[in-house]
This record gives C-alpha cells, sequence and structure tokens, in this order.
C-alpha cells in the first residue's frame, strides 16, 4: 500500500507542478506550447486517476471503512478534478490562437487583393492614356 500511496503522491505533485505553469503557457500564445501543455495535463490527470483508484482498491482489498475510502477518495478527486479546468482554458486559448491566425490570413488576402485591384488599375489607367490620342491645341 505505500508503494501506491506514494506513486498518487508522486502523481499529484506533478499535476500541481504543471498546473502552476498553465497560466504562462496559455497567454504566451504559442500554439504548439499550450496544446502540449494541455495534453501533459490530461495524460497526468488520467495518471493520477489511475493512481488514485489503484489505491481506492488496495483500501477496500484492506478492509478500511467505505466512508473513510470515500472520503478519502473525493479528496483526492477534487484535487485532480482542477486539471479539467485548466484543460477548458487551455482549449480557450489555443481557439483565441486558431482565430488570430485565421484573421491574419485574412487581412493578408484582402491586402494582397488591394494590392492587385491597385495594379489592374493602374494598367487600365496606361492602356487609357495609350488609346487616347494627345489632342494638339493647334
Amino acid at each position: 500500500m505505500e508503494t501506491a500511496k506514494q506513486n498518487l503522491a508522486t502523481k499529484l505533485t506533478q499535476l500541481q507542478i504543471t498546473r502552476d505553469k498553465t497560466k504562462d503557457i496559455g497567454s504566451s500564445g504559442i500554439k504548439s506550447r499550450i496544446e502540449r501543455q494541455k495534453n501533459t495535463l490530461q495524460t497526468l490527470g488520467n495518471a493520477a486517476e489511475k493512481a488514485r483508484t489503484t489505491l481506492e482498491e488496495i483500501k477496500i482489498a484492506g478492509g478500511e471503512k467505505v466512508e473513510d475510502i470515500t472520503t478519502w477518495s473525493k479528496d483526492v478527486e477534487s484535487q485532480i478534478a482542477v486539471v479539467d479546468e485548466d484543460i477548458v482554458y487551455l482549449s480557450n486559448c489555443l481557439d483565441e490562437v486558431e482565430q488570430a491566425e485565421i484573421d491574419k490570413g485574412r487581412k493578408q488576402q484582402i491586402e494582397f487583393e488591394r494590392e492587385l485591384f491597385e495594379q489592374k488599375l493602374h494598367f487600365k489607367e496606361m492602356e487609357l492614356k495609350k488609346s487616347t490620342p494627345l489632342e494638339n491645341p493647334t
């Protein structure tokens, strides 16, 4: 049981260390960092949940009171559940980064189309000047 307790404690510590970096990474605006952080939190959250259920199983097999196990389990679950909030936050950050990329692409497309229009207009003006004979006031 001590090994299972230590494993759970390690997973919860890893989870907390990783969570502490979430706000900075989310606000970085770097898509790959945000995705990596989100994936890491999901992986660690799942690992912590697995460690919790393993230890819970050991406690049940060891004959501990169900009420005590339930209280203990809820406490650990609450520590793990906050990861879901961080994952939602990071998902929102990813949405913002992706929207910014789309907006940037649209802005570039509009700028390109504006330049193309100006070039066409310039060439039309040149054609008109060539095709219109110069009037001689004599």
